[in-house]
């Protein structure tokens, strides 16, 4: 089994979100070999690492001054990694249990890839968490999700445009994937869309994309009144440049589009499929109905 990293982007004001992230990691069926928090800017956060001293092999706290640079976060955590297997996550983000153990299985089957955890992406769906009742989640994956133990729902922009639902809560890939692709482009300032680049810059290379339900997790929620969110369109004349520039180099690439993208969620889908209907759903009986267009 691919041996991982867990690359950790916190920042200002997250303190409690980091802690029960790290909470969730404690559960982990396959621990990390390494966790490596990367802090833009905040103060205090130490303090939530020193409770999880001696949990795993290897952690570590590395802070950098505030510059609201997610891409500068995950590239710092990259290169402190030692292992082969990278994944990236969010310090708002609570794996499943067997979420690593899935990430590193699909590390091994597809070592070439850019693999994608399914995550509680749509803001407007909440619910009590799983695993930490006092806390408000957004659990329902607008890209797939189950409909039933043995449906999926696809997002239609999977089979033209996977790249636009690449999601950096939380994703994976190899250590030769990441020196293959490079790190992700700094110049992506603030909120939003170096996830998207990134996956678009492994599709232009002829690399799949993995949409991997096994790894599925919740999203804790928050207010989106920070500095990080309220000026994401700082840069976006650069990031619609380059995202429209790489994609016309896809426009011209011999390998179809529908032979890099792959969706699994064999092994999970029954067990999120019991807790959508038995937990999350009675909380906002309406959000499936909403999502496909029925309510």
């Amino acid at each position: 089994m691919t041996p991982l990293s867990l690359l950790i982007s916190t920042s200002a004001g997250r303190q409690s979100h980091l802690r029960h992230c790290l909470l969730a990691l404690q559960a982990q069926t396959l621990p990390p070999a390494e966790v490596l928090v990367i802090d833009d800017g905040s103060e205090g956060m130490q303090l939530v690492l020193a409770e999880f001293e001696g949990c795993w092999p290897r952690l570590e706290y590395h802070w950098r001054p505030a510059d609201y640079n997610l891409s500068r976060s995950r590239n710092l955590g990259a290169a402190q990694a030692h292992t082969t297997g990278l994944v990236f996550a969010n310090g708002d983000v609570l794996l499943n249990p067997n979420a690593l153990a899935h990430y590193a299985q699909a590390l091994n089957t597809h070592p070439n890839a850019t693999v994608w955890g399914y995550v509680g992406c749509r803001k407007s769906v909440k619910a009590s968490s799983l695993w930490f009742p006092d806390i408000q989640v957004n659990w329902l994956d607008f890209r797939f999700f189950p409909r039933s133990k043995t449906e999926l729902f696809l997002n239609p922009s999977l089979a033209h445009a996977p790249h636009t639902l690449a999601g950096g809560h939380h994703f994976a890939l190899s250590r030769s994937t990441w020196e293959h692709l490079g790190p992700l482009d700094t110049a992506f300032e603030y909120w939003g869309e170096e996830d998207v680049e990134y996956a678009l810059r492994g599709l232009v290379a002829g690399l799949p994309m993995v949409f991997l339900g096994e790894a599925w997790a919740e999203h804790m929620a928050h207010p989106y009144g920070e500095l990080f969110h309220t000026r994401a369109t700082a840069a976006l004349e650069y990031k619609v440049k380059k995202i429209l520039t790489l994609e016309n180099e896809l426009l011209h690439r011999q390998t179809p589009l529908q032979d890099l993208v792959i969706v699994s969620f064999e092994k999970e889908r029954a067990l999120l499929h019991q807790h959508i209907h038995n937990h999350y759903l009675p909380q906002q009986p309406n959000a499936l109905d909403a999502e496909m267009g029925l309510g």
